[in-house]
């Protein structure tokens, strides 16, 4: 009888153990399908960028479209 005891305590501990590895992948599995994409195969263009940009700072993209100004010379060259 405790030989049974024994392969049925194995047995379920196997089960269990089984049981605990399948939950952890369908939970990495469902949340890797709910979280959002980060990084897209298209790079973001300058509208994209400054409208970020906007959103987050005003001043620095004032500074940056300043900077980025090819109609007016550099300052020190008159």
């Amino acid at each position: 009888m405790t030989g049974w005891l024994t392969v049925g305590v194995v047995a379920g501990a196997v089960l269990v153990m089984l049981m605990v590895v399948l939950v952890g992948v369908l939970w990495r599995y469902v949340r890797r399908a709910r979280r959002p994409q980060l990084y897209t195969a298209v790079r973001p263009g300058p509208d994209q960028v400054r409208w970020a940009l906007v959103k987050v700072d005003p001043e620095r993209v004032a500074d940056r479209d300043e900077r980025l100004d090819t109609d007016h010379d550099p300052p020190g060259l008159g």
